[in-house]
């Protein structure tokens, strides 16, 4: 989930981020979601093709962004399904590969 502040993407929540921070560490249910979220957020913009974000999605390998206009004002979010309806067989297959292949040392570190 995008998460928001003055109009502005500021962070992501995912299951993982549950998870990991928020019941590994036993928090409370009444901790804000920025103790939470993830800050450092990729996304693309609304005027990207597909293409362009399917070649982001497999470098940063992820399957979800949240999608801005020029002025950085979140309009919704895209998935690699979505992507993967609008797009040719060979590209969503090439960028399948790479999000799910294990991070390289260089990317881990």
């Amino acid at each position: 989930m995008p998460v928001g502040e003055n109009d502005r993407l500021i962070g992501m929540v995912t299951d993982r981020d549950i998870v990991t921070r928020a019941v590994a560490q036993n928090w409370e249910t009444t901790r804000q979601v920025r103790d939470v979220m993830t800050p450092q957020t990729y996304y693309c913009y609304d005027d990207q093709t597909a293409e362009e974000i399917c070649q982001n999605m497999a470098e940063l390998q992820v399957r979800r962004m949240p999608v801005v206009n020029r002025e950085k004002r979140l309009v919704g979010a895209v998935s690699f399904g979505d992507l993967a309806q609008a797009t040719k067989a060979e590209l969503v297959g090439q960028t399948e590969q790479q999000i799910t292949a294990p991070l390289q040392q260089s990317q881990a570190a």
